[in-house]
């Protein structure tokens, strides 16, 4: 093997050596006792977990090859594995909201076991049960554990900032360190034992057999969703009301799906880039450098989430520049550097070697990506939909890995990688507006300001002339302190129902126009707080482009005439009851300490700003109405 391998390795060897050895105060976050005990009781379980997914990745193709199936064969089994991901992992992965996180983690374990079984038959049928069990138990995997840990850390009193604690050192562990062992562990296994490409598999099961007993044994359940009459599809429906009503969550959403669909075209990609002319190139210590760079990226990111001084948001965008511009390499190599003679076998190219060098980079951005991603998302996504809402992040990304292997071999490389570049860019732009919507004020000063100071500090702007942040995207701890002082009251359907006809209580429904037409309570009064997106600016186009990758083309934007259309229809002093398709709450529980926002609470918050002092929130929201069969009309 040639030395260039060797000094590449070598290199990232000895940085990361160097950063994770010259760690000062700065860079480390003091914990307490109980707090490691629990971070490494999950360390362990998910490096398990990954281990259990890296032994097999390597041996998948090899296998299907060795049972006689041709490209195009492999190519369907592939396809149904991420298109099982997108159908029946969406599914799954969202009842891990209700039925609990900790038997979501199980089912992943039992699911891939099952996967695993499957590959010692050589027919296609059985081969094709399992690419759909590994398909479902991926979609596991990227939601239900990191679910289990935020829900499991908040609810054990933990400090937020030490959970990117956890996700930095579960990234550098089960995507750095244990995918190189994996990696020389199924090697030990097939070549030099000589067991046979099944053999990965095997010991995959027991990993995760392992695994499943530490869940069993040491975790406790926890759950999304409150509530115990939610069915699938209200989940789904808020879901998709949470992803279309609230901006930072479809951005985030967009920005993942576009990374990870880079990502995952990359895995394709990067064989052919390296050898086009069939030279030799030794696969298996280039994913290990991969895996090094990866822990390089994990191990920076420690550093940068452990300083409360620089926001992830900032730094991100960084990285997706970046990321954007070492997938160019291919492009910009294949019109600057001198093409060689096309004769098979051999060494790698001088630009095979530039392009290894910019490969190592993007790796280096994926193990920055992770746990900043696992961080902001900690932050958007609402506790009780999180499994919910990650899996449906996922479903663009399946769709277009699907298309990607597809039409492989329909596209020159250098195009499919600057489709990925393009992405990447685009990625970087989502994060800049991420960052500006998303900052909010952290001062414990500010918290403890008076009520009375706070509401002189607040006034409705107009969102058309105002780019600074609106009382609506005021942080909810601020809106729910104001609603509790304020005292406004929930009440259940029924209540609400027998107030609008017993003490003239007025419903005003804030869903989006077309939604209140479609059916609403009888007599209710219609302002949207969220309208359709007006303009066709620049970014007004990026926000459209955001929610449409997840299927939602009508996206919202604040209405910032909101308060100007409820003084018009409704006085001051009227008994107002605010309702919205969810509902949401401001009670504290187990898994939501502060309540659960909703466009009827952000509604109410801003209407208690504006001088209306009977207000009334509806509980449980437009869904429980129709549920209960209270009277509801149509104008349709």
């Amino acid at each position: 093997m040639e030395i260039f391998y060797y000094m590449v390795f070598g290199a990232l060897a000895a940085v990361v050596a160097a950063l994770e050895l010259s760690k000062s105060n700065k860079d480390r976050i003091n914990t307490s006792t109980a707090f490691n005990s629990f971070k490494n009781n999950y360390l362990l379980v998910y490096s398990l977990m990954m281990a259990g997914d890296w032994l097999q990745g390597p041996y998948v193709y090899y296998l299907y090859s060795t049972y006689g199936f041709g490209k195009g064969e492999i190519g369907q089994l592939f396809i149904a594995g991420f298109g099982s991901s997108m159908l029946f992992g969406t599914i799954v992965g969202s009842l891990a909201d209700k039925q609990g996180r900790k038997r979501a983690c199980v089912t992943y374990c039992i699911t891939y076991i099952l996967s695993c079984i499957t590959k010692h038959s050589p027919q296609y049928r059985v081969l094709m049960i399992g690419r759909v069990l590994g398909g479902i138990a991926t979609s596991l995997l990227f939601s239900a554990f990191e679910s289990w840990l935020v829900a499991e850390h908040f609810k054990r009193g933990f400090d937020q900032q030490w959970l990117s604690l956890t996700f930095s050192k579960a990234i550098f562990l089960g995507n750095g360190l244990v995918a190189i062992l994996s990696g020389l562990f199924g090697n030990f296994l097939v070549d030099s034992l000589n067991l046979g490409p099944v053999s990965p598999f095997d010991a995959a099961a027991i990993l995760l057999s392992i695994g499943m007993a530490v869940i069993l044994s040491s975790w406790t359940e926890n759950y999304g969703d409150p509530s115990e009459n939610k069915d699938l599809l209200t989940q789904f429906k808020g879901a998709a009301v949470a992803i279309a009503s609230d901006e930072k969550i479809a951005l985030l959403g967009a920005i993942q799906s576009l990374f990870e669909g880079s990502m995952y075209t990359f895995v394709f990609l990067w064989t052919p880039a390296l050898s086009p002319n069939d030279e030799d190139i030794p696969h298996g210590f280039i994913f290990a450098t991969f895996m090094l760079a990866s822990m390089l990226g994990s191990s920076i990111a420690a550093r940068l989430l452990a300083r409360n001084t620089i926001k992830v948001e900032s730094y991100m965008q960084i990285v997706f520049v970046i990321s954007s511009v070492s997938l160019l390499l291919p492009i910009l190599t294949n019109f600057l550097v001198p093409t060689s003679p096309k004769v098979k076998g051999g060494g790698i190219s001088f630009s095979g070697s530039l392009q290894l060098l910019g490969f190592c980079t993007f790796e280096a951005c994926v193990g920055l990506f992770w746990p900043s991603i696992m961080k902001m998302r900690s932050q958007y996504i609402p506790e009780e939909a999180r499994s919910t809402i990650m899996n449906f992040f996922r479903i663009p990304l399946n769709i277009f890995v699907c298309v990607v292997l597809y039409n492989v071999n329909a596209f020159p490389i250098t195009i499919m990688f600057g489709m990925c570049s393009i992405f990447l860019f685009v990625a970087s732009i989502l994060q800049r507006r991420l960052s500006a919507i998303g900052d909010k004020p952290k001062s414990d000063d500010r918290r403890k300001s008076s009520s009375s100071s706070i509401y002189r500090a607040l006034r409705i702007q107009n969102a058309a002339t105002k780019k600074a942040k609106t009382p609506a995207e005021e942080d909810w701890k601020i809106k729910r302190q104001v609603l509790l002082e304020k005292r406004v009251r929930s009440v259940d359907v029924k209540e609400a129902f027998r107030l609008q006809n017993e003490n003239n209580f007025v419903i005003l429904d804030v869903r989006p126009e077309a939604e209140f037409k479609e059916a609403h309570p009888e007599g209710a009064i219609n302002v949207q707080i969220y309208r359709l997106i007006k303009e066709w600016t620049a970014w007004d186009i990026a926000r459209r482009a955001a929610f449409a990758f997840f299927g939602i083309f009508s996206g919202t934007e604040e209405n910032p005439e909101f308060i100007q259309s409820v003084e018009s229809k409704i006085a001051k002093n009227a008994k107002i009851i605010v309702a919205c398709s969810a509902g949401g709450t401001t009670k504290p529980s187990q898994n939501l300490p502060e309540g659960q926002q909703s466009r009827s609470l952000i509604a109410a918050y801003l209407l208690v700003l504006n001088g209306y002092s009977n207000v009334y929130h509806l509980e449980g929201g437009i869904y429980n109405w129709f549920k209960e069969s209270l009277p509801s009309v149509s104008e349709e």
